[in-house]
């Protein structure tokens, strides 16, 4: 099986995105929709998989994974790269930054990306939602999928900066054939100043979701709106541990929920439960106004009150190492250093086959 390596940099003329170049034959992909429609291709008769790296500022252009056959261990991994030589691919910082690649939705309907295709990973990927009108439209949602077909999102940052406008969702699964897990990602869902039904992840009849150590936050509508993190019919489940989730809505809604070390407003936990209400939220990480989700010092209730083993991840979302049991998507930087936070293909197959 072979690896087979693209690049994407939005500061490319375009290329066949075999370097990292901004010019020539062989520059970078200038978009991640033209990667897509350059690269689709049957992996599983290839015997590869396929890992593209971006770089460079917002990609604004929408678009859908469709096209490729994809298997267990012939999958996609869509990456922050770590190595770009502007240092503008994986953003390594406590927030959100267009300093970095950002994959950016502002059209008034559908999403930024559909992914149509079994096995699509994403790791250290900047997601945002910047759309000024609509309705229940996603930056990212999973489509069509065959039979248990499993997705992993990790380190990645989703964010809506905008504050004004109606009913938001940042993550949608809308096949109920698709199961999605997600580990040490922020989920910075600021709109909600209105009583709309936001929600950060959005869950369709059938489909499960497991949460390990993200982090939730804003989402400031009125106490008495919809601002929640996770939302399902029912019909779903949810395993979760190591969340915090820091809104005016509800942690979970409308699914059957396997819990435990996790911080919020809600105590669905069977074990271990942390307790932040509103008046409360910006006691527990650096700078709850500006958005640094790094936890504030000894005395949050993020630090040390999670659990450790099965699918908890043991470096955080900037490749810092959990040297306690922290709650959320960044452990408590006691040396104060930065890692690069990046999964190798192998390594995010591995992570994949644990779900």
């Amino acid at each position: 099986m072979a690896e087979v390596i693209r690049y994407i940099d939005t500061a490319s003329s375009g290329g066949d995105g075999t370097t990292q170049g901004h010019s020539g034959s062989t520059a970078a992909y200038a978009s991640m929709s033209a990667w897509e429609a350059a690269e689709q291709t049957d992996l599983v008769t290839d015997t590869d998989y396929h890992r593209v790296l971006c770089a460079g500022g917002i990609d604004g252009t929408d678009m859908t994974i469709v096209g490729w056959t994809t298997g267990a261990s012939n999958y996609i991994s869509i990456e922050g790269d770590p190595t770009a030589p502007d240092g503008d691919g994986k953003n390594d910082t406590y927030k959100s930054s267009t300093s970095y690649y950002m994959k950016e939705f502002t059209a008034t309907t559908g999403q930024g990306i559909a992914v149509n295709e079994d096995f699509v990973h994403f790791d250290g990927i900047q997601l945002r939602n910047s759309q000024t009108s609509g309705s229940y439209d996603p930056i990212i949602a999973f489509g069509t999928a065959g039979t248990g077909a499993t997705s992993v999102m990790k380190n990645c940052k989703i964010d809506c900066p905008n504050a004004t406008i109606g009913t938001l969702r940042g993550i949608y699964i809308w096949d109920s054939d698709r199961d999605l897990t997600l580990i040490a990602n922020l989920l910075d869902w600021k709109h909600g100043t209105t009583t709309d039904n936001d929600m950060a992840i959005s869950l369709t009849t059938g489909c499960d979701i497991n949460l390990y150590n993200n982090t939730f936050v804003r989402a400031d509508g009125a106490a008495s709106g919809w601002a929640r993190c996770v939302v399902g019919d029912g019909s779903n489940t949810v395993t979760a541990q190591n969340n915090c989730y820091a809104t005016f809505g509800d942690d979970v809604s409308a699914a059957t929920i396997t819990a435990s070390y996790n911080a919020g407003k809600q105590d669905d936990d069977s074990t271990g439960h942390q307790d932040i209400q509103n008046s409360d939220r910006v006691n527990e990480w650096t700078d709850f106004t500006t958005g640094d989700w790094s936890i504030k010092d000894t005395s949050s209730v993020l630090y040390d009150n999670g659990t450790t083993g099965g699918d908890i991840p043991t470096v955080d979302q900037n490749g810092t190492t959990y040297t306690t049991a922290d709650i959320g998507c960044f452990a408590f930087p006691v040396d104060g250093s930065v890692g690069s936070g990046l999964l190798s293909g192998q390594k995010l197959q591995r992570v994949r086959l644990m779900q």
